[in-house]
Formats: structure tokens, sequence, C-alpha cells
């Protein structure tokens, strides 16, 4: 084995967290008793333990003396890492977690290389830099052949080519290699930090006619962490989305759309409209009433109002039927949108209280959707007289993509018997998509250049 007796000891009482009461409800801490008897205890690998498997037991021994052991069902394998494990990534798109099952830290595409250094349960820990890594599924990568070096590249050249409708920014790899994009609003800025990559840096070519990008620079953030710092000349982000061409790195940066003077501002723009849910119920009111058929509802009603400001509308869906999430976005990204909002109506989970925690809401992901999030909540309030229920930055799947800002709007709770009702009511139901229109128009009018 390992080691053989190693001390554990008795940790505080703590209480479950409550998730739902944190987020849905007041925040405070949750009224149950605090868990005792949890036992824990701490091992650093030793250069002197050999690899292989070890087998883990616990012993509790109490004051009269008893004993109870336990060998549990999972053991410790040390890995030989004199001979790096490098593995490939084979699915479209893998989501990079920040431990096994964990928060969301990266997007990793197809071919992506990954050096290996450890692996808990159905996820495998991939190391970027001297101090930073990513967990990735076991079933999303294949090893490649033993012998394979850790992937390492050399960034020699970057430039910069000015489409109709975006600017391609090329970055010139050898490997497929981790990467991240940080967004900022204050200056307008995007960050490229590739893992792996090295600056041999000379040449950034800008196509200078282009009036959206401004200084490009790079540095060397960390050891084998590579950085391009993009400035933009716009008060306004409209989309990114970066991918590999070959082994070449592409970010891609959306120019923003050409804003019609007089008139409504959504004159000409492309909105898509998605109805939340379908073929999936969603959530179920107390007159039977189902998420998917009131949303789809609205968005009808949503449509008509925006075609009447001049906007062009595309529906994710018309009918009972639909597509999960992953389509929607790709769909949106298809029609090349604008911008993208998803109708929803509002339920809780277990253990918060529907009566006092109810109203209207607005969630957004990326830097670039905040502003236009800001504004449709403050018109819905206007519009709706609800309870403030609140703004949310949240990891939801609609909000994630990058090509546009987008958002996810709960305008009542469908689960709360007054709210429903106001959800059944065709006058409440032109409020909340006249609120919805008037923060498109606020949002669109600010973000002129």
């Amino acid at each position: 084995g390992v080691a053989y007796d190693l001390p554990m000891t008795e940790l505080q009482p703590r209480k479950p967290f409550d998730w739902g009461n944190a987020v849905f409800g007041e925040g405070k801490p949750p009224k149950i008793p605090a868990v005792e008897g949890i036992y824990a205890g701490a091992y650093v690998v030793q250069p002197r333990d050999a690899p292989g498997m070890a087998p883990v037991q616990f012993m509790l021994i109490s004051r009269d003396g008893k004993m109870l052991t336990y060998l549990a069902p999972a053991g410790i394998t040390i890995l030989d890492t004199a001979v790096p494990r490098v593995g490939i990534l084979e699915q479209e798109l893998t989501v990079g977690r920040t431990g096994p099952a964990k928060g969301y830290q990266l997007f990793l595409p197809a071919g992506v290389q990954l050096w290996i250094t450890g692996r808990d349960g159905a996820y495998l820990r991939a190391r970027l830099s001297a101090d930073q890594e990513v967990w990735v599924p076991k079933s999303a990568l294949r090893f490649l052949p033993a012998g394979t070096p850790p992937p390492v590249n050399e960034v020699i050249v970057a430039r910069t080519q000015t489409l109709k409708d975006r600017v391609r920014i090329r970055v010139f790899l050898q490997q497929r290699i981790p990467f991240g994009v940080q967004q900022f609003s204050r200056p307008q800025r995007l960050i490229l930090r590739l893992y792996g990559a090295i600056s041999k840096t000379d040449w950034i070519r800008h196509d200078f006619e282009d009036p959206l990008v401004g200084h490009i620079q790079w540095k060397q953030a960390a050891r084998k962490v590579y950085e391009l710092w993009i400035d933009l000349n716009t008060k306004q982000q409209w989309g990114y989305k970066a991918y590999y061409e070959g082994n070449d790195l592409i970010l891609e940066i959306r120019k923003p759309p050409l804003l019609k003077h007089g008139g409504s501002p959504l004159k000409n723009l492309l909105i898509c409209v998605d109805p939340g849910h379908g073929p999936d119920l969603g959530a179920i009111g107390p007159t039977g009433q189902a998420e998917k058929d009131a949303t789809l509802r609205y968005a009808y009603t949503l449509k008509q109002l925006l075609e009447k400001k001049g906007a062009r509308v595309f529906l994710t869906r018309e009918g009972s039927y639909g597509i999960n999430l992953a389509s929607r976005t790709k769909i949106a990204e298809a029609v090349n949108a604008h911008i993208f909002v998803s109708l929803h109506f509002n339920a809780l989970p277990d253990g918060v209280n529907p009566f006092h925690s109810r109203g209207t809401s607005t969630y957004y992901y990326h830097t670039q959707s905040y502003p236009l999030a800001k504004e449709v909540q403050r018109q819905l309030l206007r519009k709706t007289r609800l309870p403030n229920f609140g703004l949310f930055y949240d990891n939801l799947a609609v909000c994630r993509m990058t090509w546009m800002p987008s958002i996810l709007v709960e305008p009542a709770f469908i689960m709360h018997p007054a709210e429903e009702m106001k959800i059944l009511d065709p006058k409440f139901q032109r409020k909340v998509c006249e609120g919805i229109v008037a923060g498109l128009e606020k949002f669109v009018k600010k973000s002129k250049n």
C-alpha cells in the first residue's frame, strides 16, 4: 500500500448547503441541525510511494475500545508520472470543469490535446500550466500512444482580416491546445488565453482599414500560458466565437449592426425568440397550465410587437414540438441573429416558500449580455408591477452562446396561484411582451457608437 496508519479527525459540525434557499429564498442559514460525525484525513503522496493500486480501509475506535472497520469500494492508484499521458478530445464540444462534476471552466472543441495527470471516478485531470488544471469526462477523450509528448506550441504570427460583418483573427499554431476567451466591458476588450503556448511573436498584422479592432498585444502570462489582448473600439460588444481551422485558432469578433436613424432602433435587426421547453412540459401551474404552452403564446405576441417595430423575428419553435437546448443556440447562430431572448416562467425548488419568493427575473451569462438583461428587467418591472425577483448571472445553456447577446426571462412564477392567473390573462401577456420590446429598444439605443 501507499501508507499504513494515517490519522483522521472529526470535523466541526456543519449544516448541509441549501442551494435552493441561497439562490431563490431569503438567503438565510437553513433551519436544520448541523451534521456531526464527519471525519477527514489527508495524505501527500511521496516520491517513495510505488505506482499501483492501494485499497482504503477506515477504522473507528470508540472510547471503550470497540472497533469498527470498513473497506471502501474504491481505492487510490498512483500513476507512473515518468512518462506523460496525453489524450485527444473527440467530442464536438467538451466542457472543462474546475473539478470532477464541478463548475464550468473551458469549452474545448474536438482535436484538443491534453496532458492527463490524474483521475477521479469518471473524470480526468489535465494540466493547463504549472498551477492550473481542468477536469474533463473520461468518455470525451482518447489516449494517444505512449511516448506522445505534451503539446507545446510557439506562437509566431497573428493577423486580422476584415470581413463584411466580423473581424477574423488567426493565430498560427502547430497543434490544437486548450484555450479560453475572457470578455471585458471597461475597457471593451477580449483576452484570448492559450495553454501550452510560448511566445515567439514578432509579428501581429492589422487590417488597418477596420475600425472595430484597436490595439493588439501579446503577454506571456505564465510559463506556457500565452495571452492575446484585443482592444475594441465599440460601446457594446455584439458577439464572438473561437474555433479551430486545421491547427490555426480563429477568433471571430462580430461588428456592431448597422442601426437605422429614425423610428425604432430595432428596425432590420434579427431577433431570435425562443419559447422555452417543448416537447417537455416545463413547470406546471396550479390549474394545470404547462409552461411550454404559455411560452409559445407569449412568443407569438412578442413576435408581432417586434415586427411592428421593423425587426425581423425567428422563432426556435412554432408548435408543441421542440428541440434540445444545444440545437436552439445552433439555430440562432445559423440564422445569424443579433439578439437571443428565451421565454420561460419560473418555479421554485423544494423547501422555498413560493409566497415569499416570487416576481420577475432575468438571466444572463456573458459580459456582453449584462446591459441587455438589465434593460429588459427594468422595463419588465415597470410594465408588470410584480416584485423584483432579481437579475441573475447564471450558467444556462441558452445564455452561454457567445455569438450574440442572449438572455432568459422569467416574467412571473407559474407555480404561484396569483401569478399563474396573471400569466393566463391576455392583458398581462401583452404587458410582458411590451416590456421586453421596450428593454430591447433601450439596450440597442444605448449601444450606438
